[in-house]
């Protein structure tokens, strides 16, 4: 018995040896694509832009827009889609619009400062109608106001967990903003 508990402890020294010395990687975080400069809104119809998602090397969410600004053509009242696309292995994270229009103040996962029922309006959140589980954030741009290149800063609000279960936490965002001409 004495001889298999020094064999043991003689395994366990050399395993825990050997782990010393292995080097250990330093954690990273996948790159967000090349921001984008900008995207035109060029019709009534749907104008659609991406908001990546990532955890960084500290384990905290981040988001950044595929575009620094988006331009709105005048005369042009596009239904604007903003949509999640997750930079994290399959199965790892969850990511999810804020939505919460009841509360007060609303909140909503894409909110524009200074923006005004006539520039702005219907808040809408829900599936993408190709993938049902891709969460979608959408805004109908009215573009009533004549403030000609007037940008609008935008938030963007997205929450994240690991992936099935643990409390919602906001991400940190990149801050994009939109123009109508």
């Amino acid at each position: 018995m004495h001889m298999t508990k020094t064999w043991v402890l003689l395994g366990l020294c050399q395993a825990l040896a050997a782990c010393s010395q292995m080097a250990v990687q330093p954690k990273t975080a996948p790159d967000f694509p090349p921001k984008l400069d900008t995207r035109t809104c060029h019709t009534n119809g749907a104008c659609s832009i991406d908001v990546f998602a990532r955890i960084n090397e500290s384990g905290r969410c981040e988001v950044m827009a595929e575009y620094k600004t988006v331009r709105v053509l005048a005369n042009k009242t596009p239904l604007m889609m903003w949509s999640i696309e997750s930079l994290m292995p399959a199965g790892t994270h969850e990511f999810q619009f804020e939505f919460a229009p009841g509360s007060s103040p609303p909140r909503y996962g894409i909110e524009i400062v200074n923006a005004t029922p006539q520039d702005f309006d219907t808040p809408g959140f829900g599936g993408s109608s190709g993938n049902p589980n891709k969460q979608v954030f959408t805004w109908k741009n009215r573009h009533g106001r004549s403030l000609p290149n007037a940008p609008f800063d935008y938030n963007i609000r997205v929450q994240s967990r690991p992936h099935g279960g643990g409390s919602w936490t906001q991400c940190d965002p990149v801050d994009p903003f939109i123009v109508n001409e």
